[in-house]
């Protein structure tokens, strides 16, 4: 799966480390958002990105964990 989106986590927005990102990938099935930065994860059915996007900015803007 390739990333088909990626947000920057809050820690991003504070420390200016731009690996601290939540990434969304797509297939023909499911779309998937983890964290790089914290392992978080969700996953849905493709007709439901939205929502995934949705999960993706809100843990994003809470998220400050730095990349291990």
């Amino acid at each position: 799966m390739n990333v088909s989106a990626r947000i920057l986590t809050r820690a991003a927005s504070l420390a200016g480390n731009h690996d601290a990102t939540v990434e969304i990938h797509d297939d023909s099935r499911r779309s998937t958002a983890r964290c790089q930065s914290c392992g978080w994860s969700k996953d849905h059915g493709i007709a439901y990105r939205p929502r995934v996007l949705e999960w993706a900015q809100e843990h994003a803007d809470q998220c400050t964990a730095l990349p291990g």
